[in-house]
């Protein structure tokens, strides 16, 4: 960069071009120094930093960038470094940055003040970065994780306003807001958290209202992972608001919603029959006795057909009988038709009485 430097500095080029190369070495110093940080080199990412100050000429996304990461360095360390990396953004004059730019640094600010455990200055803070920027999905995301924690601890803060569902009710909000704007890969860990947040939802329904206003925004591409936790929600109290989205995906991406509907529709199918034939069992072993009463109902299903087949038998032989009788004349054959027509009248009745029995005894 310093031969790149010597070269275009004595030209008289453009400003774009003049200090191209001290633009290069800010950059190359922020990336270094982020490096550092993110391998807890407290002392090599500051000493890399004050060298920024070196340069004749340094751009605005440089000092961002610089200051960012300055006060970035104190959010790991101990409890008494915050205050320094909060004093850092406040000695920053930001009237120099854009909307985006000042909204990171709000957002910056709230995440000291929520692990100071100053709840009340953190809301504050996030509240005024997504005011000053509110296309800023880490602020949003940010806002979300605070009001979460904040939910599941049952914390409420000396000086919060708001009620515990209403901290539930934010994080939902923020964070579809932030699944409105983020990719699909970032979106996956928010979505959890909103379907972890509606099963813990209350009577009133407050978040399940609150999902059901802004999971328009969220594009249908991000709940395609979500599909089968979507299914079971239908079987829970957070079905209202989830039906909506189910609709969308069914419209834009039915190929992909219609394995997980069918296999989900063959469970509950399945679970209902097994649970209609306990309560069948049940109630037979609540009337019947249990397996004496199906004994019983065996024996009584048994002697039924016994009767019936011995009815049968009577009825042939008094039809035979009556042919018999009638063997003389034109009278012979009227006897064997009255004996016949009697037999089988005898045998349908018995066929019929034992039809009966083995109903009822099935009932």
């Amino acid at each position: 960069f310093g031969l790149i430097n010597k070269y275009f500095v004595p030209q008289g080029e453009p400003a774009a071009l003049s200090f191209l190369g001290y633009h290069e070495m800010a950059w190359t110093i922020n990336r270094f120094a982020a490096i550092a940080r993110r391998h807890n080199l407290v002392d090599a990412c500051l000493s890399a930093l004050n060298r920024i100050y070196q340069l004749p000429n340094i751009e605005i996304q440089d000092a961002f960038l610089k200051l960012r990461e300055h006060a970035k360095v104190y959010f790991h360390l101990s409890a008494a470094d915050l205050r320094t990396g909060i004093d850092v953004i406040n000695s920053t004059n930001l009237n120099y940055f854009t909307n985006f730019q000042r909204a990171e640094f709000f957002t910056l600010k709230g995440r000291f003040f929520a692990r100071m455990g100053m709840a009340t200055e953190a809301n504050a803070a996030f509240s005024t970065a997504v005011h000053v920027y509110d296309a800023l999905p880490s602020g949003w995301s940010a806002w979300g994780d605070f009001c979460q924690r904040t939910f599941a601890k049952g914390d409420l803060g000396r000086r919060s306003p708001t009620t515990l569902q209403s901290w539930g009710v934010a994080a939902v909000v923020c964070y579809l807001q932030a699944c409105s704007q983020y990719g699909e890969l970032k979106s996956r860990k928010l979505l959890a958290r909103v379907l972890w947040l509606l099963a813990q939802d209350n009577a009133a329904q407050s978040m399940a209202t609150a999902f059901a206003q802004h999971s328009q925004s969220v594009p249908v591409e991000h709940w395609l992972q979500w599909i089968p936790q979507l299914l079971v929600a239908l079987t829970c109290e957070e079905a209202m608001p989830v039906v909506p989205v189910l609709h969308r995906v069914a419209k834009t991406q039915p190929q992909a919603l219609y394995y997980a509907l069918r296999t989900c529709y063959l469970e509950i199918r399945q679970a209902s029959a097994h649970a209609m034939h306990v309560r069948s069992a049940a109630a037979a072993s609540a009337t019947g006795g249990g397996p004496t009463g199906a004994a019983g109902a065996g024996a009584g299903a048994g002697a039924a057909a016994a009767a019936g087949a011995s009815a049968a038998a009577a009825g042939a032989g008094a039809g035979g009988g009556a042919g018999a009788g009638g063997g003389a004349g034109g009278t012979s054959t009227a006897g064997t038709s009255g004996g016949a027509g009697s037999g089988a009248a005898a045998t349908g009745s018995g066929a019929d009485a034992t039809s009966a029995e083995v109903a009822t005894a099935r009932e």
